[in-house]
């Protein structure tokens, strides 16, 4: 019989005029899917992560190339498992101040089950 993986959503906002998310705890989980809101100002999200809370980081592959997520307002993508695993915390970037609130919702399912 297959193991059940619980899945839930998160939200992350990003403020009128800021390019910087708040932020997410996910110690105990990994991010695998993101969903826009249905308006956006930038289809580039880059992602900073954290191990304190405190001092985060651009977060990027092994070559050295930032990790990042192009997404169309109202669509879904779905992420690597592993790209988050190491991390307690994230926030998304992006590259122009958001116009208005954005909240994206973020799926994420247990960090080290399955």
């Amino acid at each position: 019989m297959p193991t059940l993986i619980l899945m839930r959503t998160e939200q992350i906002i990003i403020a009128p005029g800021s390019l910087i998310s708040g932020v997410l705890a996910i110690p105990d989980v990994t991010i695998v899917g993101i969903m826009a809101p249905g308006a956006i100002d930038h289809n580039t999200l880059y992602f900073d992560v954290s191990v304190d809370g405190v001092t985060y980081l651009p977060l990027s592959d092994m070559d050295g190339t930032p990790v990042r997520c192009l997404l169309a307002a109202q669509n879904a993508v779905t992420m690597d498992v592993r790209i988050f695993r190491p991390w307690w915390y994230m926030r998304l970037r992006l590259t122009v101040a958001a116009a208005a609130s954005r909240r994206y919702t973020m799926l994420v399912r247990p960090a080290w089950g399955g």
